[in-house]
């Protein structure tokens, strides 16, 4: 019987301080099925209450940017593009808005990654309408799933 490879499953947070989107991902890492899924979290900034939830769980790499303030770009996104290029993630889990548009972003690197931005809280700030969102995200990686509130899923495959 041949094994099944590992998805690369790879969620992108700024900090696993307490809150409802760092308690999802904190719950969802730990409890994937490891067998299945290769998962790492990546954090902009190296603190958090939840993080320790995290720490030697089996299965689970915490990767950390160490972006060390607002105007911390160029290095933050240079960091960023190769740990995408090296690990080359094939499904990129992302929430809140910063998040969520950094992900999309960096999809373009791993062009198989397929990108899931969870929450209608999570939509940037004046895009009040599905379509136009996911007509705009589809450019970034073979596919999204933008989540607007529970319930509601949408899929959209790139064309060409």
């Amino acid at each position: 019987m041949e094994a099944r490879k590992k998805i690369r499953l790879f969620f992108l947070t700024r900090s696993l301080g307490y809150g409802g989107s760092e308690r999802q991902v904190v719950s969802l890492a730990k409890w994937l099925d490891k067998n299945r899924y290769e998962v790492t979290v990546c954090l902009f900034y190296d603190h958090g209450e939840l993080r320790q939830d995290l720490l030697g769980q089996k299965g689970v790499a915490v990767v950390t940017l160490n972006k060390t303030g607002r105007w911390d770009v160029l290095g933050f996104a240079f960091r960023l593009a190769r740990l995408f290029a090296r690990q080359k993630p094939e499904v990129v889990y992302t929430m809140l808005p910063t998040p969520n548009i950094i992900g999309l972003a960096c999809a373009g690197i791993a062009s198989k990654a397929k990108v899931v931005c969870v929450g209608g809280a999570s939509l940037p700030q004046g895009i009040t309408q599905r379509r136009p969102v996911t007509g705009h995200c589809l450019f970034f990686g073979s596919g999204i799933i933008w989540i607007l509130r529970p319930g509601d899923c949408e899929f959209q495959r790139r064309q060409g």
